[in-house]
């Protein structure tokens, strides 16, 4: 009751206090459910969807935006050299084309700490790849190889492996 009431009145109270301080703020607040639905099923409460519900603005999964990957990688890897202070050369074509094929079930931030986790082991980016695909096999349980295994039965051998100092 204390978070609705706030949102009404824009006030808060200090413990032990009685006066109540305004305060400018704006709730931000982002999920991959759909509130209309759980507030339908009794799930989320309507009192503080209507509340909360002042914009919308509606994204589609990242594995339905793919052309996005390209520009992600490149910023994430911008902001993570600096951030680390270590150089990483850019993705290849071949690396580009096997990140867009990649499924991305944690969205924008599974591909942000793919590339930050890239820039901070130093490992490639085919084999960061092969990782999330076999952490995913173990979580979804869908019984692919990996990226390494369907390379290797594909002829790749691994010439496209490559390591970062």
């Amino acid at each position: 009751m204390k978070l609705l009431t706030f949102l009404d009145d824009k006030e808060v109270k200090r413990i032990g206090q009685n006066i109540g301080k305004q305060v400018d703020v704006r709730i931000i607040s982002a999920t991959n459910s759909d509130l209309y639905l759980a507030v339908k099923e009794k799930r989320f409460r309507e009192d503080l969807f209507y509340r909360l519900v002042v914009a919308t603005i509606e994204m589609s999964p990242l594995r339905e935006r793919r052309e996005d990957i390209p520009l992600l990688i490149n910023h994430f890897l911008s902001e993570f050299q600096s951030k680390y202070q270590r150089g990483v050369p850019g993705f290849t074509d071949f690396e580009l084309t096997e990140y867009m094929k990649h499924n991305w079930p944690g969205n924008v931030r599974e591909l942000r700490n793919a590339i930050e986790g890239i820039v901070v082991a130093g490992v490639s980016p085919l084999e960061k790849l092969d990782e999330l695909i076999k952490r995913g096999n173990l979580i979804y349980g869908n019984g692919t190889t990996g990226l390494v295994g369907r390379l290797s039965t594909e002829g790749y051998n691994g010439q496209h492996l490559r390591t970062i100092p």
